[in-house]
């Protein structure tokens, strides 16, 4: 099975001085959104594509939907890490400090997320065990995990899922799929521009099928100054 998890595309975390918690892309976002549609038409066989419920996502997928001509599917489970609501429409300056703060946080409070969104326990459980249900519908399951060794067994090795989503989505499901202890700050782990695709794949393995990272981040569809994070 293979897995392309993309990465939004640039988005407009600003409107008018104001922040926005459901942003749209920026004209450079477009811009990378519609690179993808082109490297989409290299992809042979695609079964499915699922795609957050963000604005961000949604117009990020629009050109690979059209390149291929899949009928998307979106999954609330794909959805970033929920900011607190009372974030939208503060004034964009008051963010950047807020930011800087939580950032300075110990490895307990990371986990308890900031005050007022989501928790990282939660958001981890909602990505993790959206990831499984999803990938069952393929015929996968978990056969056993074991000190890190995650082994599938899957119905159809042959599979391809395009995924997009955001930083923190893919690099949890990045993370979970190849074993790796829980972090909250995936994101930092790893490092995911506007617009990159990464591939996962899976491979035959002990009694079953594990998955491999092949690329991370891949951006060779954008130019220099196309790339962002």
């Amino acid at each position: 099975m293979e897995l392309l998890f993309v990465r939004h595309a640039q988005p407009a975390w600003v409107d008018e001085g104001m922040s926005c918690l459901d942003p749209k892309l920026t004209d450079l976002g477009f811009e990378q959104a519609a690179r993808l549609g082109e490297r989409a038409a290299a992809w042979d066989r695609v079964d499915e594509i699922w795609v957050s419920p963000t604005r961000r996502t949604q117009q990020t997928a629009a050109p690979i939907v059209e390149r291929l001509g899949l009928e998307p599917k979106t999954l609330p489970w794909l959805e970033e890490i929920r900011l607190p609501p009372e974030w939208d429409g503060v004034a964009a300056d008051r963010m950047g400090p807020a930011f800087a703060a939580a950032r300075q946080r110990g490895a307990d409070a990371w986990w308890d997320g900031i005050s007022g969104g989501e928790t990282f326990h939660d958001f981890l459980a909602r990505v993790t065990t959206g990831l499984e249900d999803a990938l069952s519908t393929h015929g996968m399951t978990v056969a056993h995990d074991d000190h890190g060794t995650r082994v599938f067994e899957m119905e159809d090795h042959r599979k391809r899922v395009v995924v997009v989503g955001h930083g923190g989505t893919n690099s949890v499901a990045i993370a979970h799929l190849l074993g790796l202890p829980a972090v909250p700050w995936s994101w930092e782990r790893f490092v995911l521009a506007h617009a990159s695709i990464s591939r996962m794949r899976s491979v035959r393995l002990l009694d079953g099928r594990i998955f491999g990272l092949r690329e991370h981040s891949d951006v060779a569809h954008l130019t220099p100054e196309l790339v962002t994070r």
